[in-house]
């Protein structure tokens, strides 16, 4: 579905939200472009700090709803620009999968092809050479006492990768509408809603790794499995076709 993004309004801090609403409707209606009807929700929130004696907040405000055509250039003349959610595409396949897919490590990506997969019905098997959350949490507190390291499981290595140790930052350089749709997902497994809207999001450690946790629990709970202390060592082929992948654990 698209929508628009009223970007640049610059506010007081301290100044509601409300206003930077109040002032991209305004904008808008300044275009011919009638807003009643139409939803207005601020997108992002940055902190402009160039005049350390004006301090202020720039805003970036959706604006979603039927309204007239109005061209792109007129748009761009007063800082709007289109926008679109993002959309996933669905799996697509035309011969059956007889075995489940395997996803090597737990961190980020393989965390949420795991989410994803198993979503879709495909049961995913996870090979994660650390230890759940729960051992990360002991071992890391360990580690702080003692000095006595687990090479294994870790503040590197485990369940959610070596993020999940981290402070919790969600940046990246990466512009790609589906920086949105990860960030939705950590909300919907317990982060804040704020993070939609920061442009310097922050979960912090002690809800980011509670958020894996969760996540973990519905790849199991859709029929995934998560092999811990297991690592990957090889596949094994037969031909040009993958019939194996070895671990220290054995063969899957």
């Amino acid at each position: 579905m698209g929508f628009l993004i009223v970007n640049r309004i610059s506010l007081p801090v301290g100044a509601p939200e409300g206003e930077a609403l109040s002032l991209a409707r305004r904008r808008l209606s300044s275009l011919g472009v009638p807003t009643r009807g139409l939803s207005f929700s601020v997108y992002r929130r940055s902190v402009d700090a160039r005049r350390k004696k004006d301090i202020r907040f720039l805003y970036s405000v959706a604006v979603t709803g039927e309204m007239p055509t109005v061209s792109d250039a007129r748009l761009a003349a007063a800082d709007i620009a289109r926008a679109t959610d993002p959309v996933l595409p669905e799996p697509v396949g035309t011969e059956p999968l007889f075995h489940p897919p395997v996803i090597v490590g737990s961190g980020p990506a393989g965390l949420f092809a795991a989410l994803l997969l198993a979503e879709h019905g495909y049961a995913p098997v996870v090979l994660e050479r650390g230890g759940s959350v729960a051992e990360r949490r002991r071992a890391v507190a360990a580690f702080s006492g003692t000095h006595l390291l687990d090479p294994e499981t870790n503040i590197q290595f485990g369940a959610g990768g070596a993020g999940t140790f981290s402070d919790g930052k969600l940046i990246t350089r990466v512009n790609d509408p589906l920086c949105r749709y990860v960030l939705s997902r950590f909300t919907e497994f317990g982060a804040p809603e704020e993070i939609l809207t920061l442009a310097k999001p922050h979960i912090g450690t002690d809800i980011l790794s509670l958020v894996v946790e969760r996540i973990l629990d519905r790849i199991v709970a859709l029929g995934g499995e998560v092999h811990y202390h297991t690592k990957f060592l090889s596949c094994r082929t037969a031909g040009e076709r993958l019939v194996g992948v070895l671990t220290d654990r054995g063969e899957i």
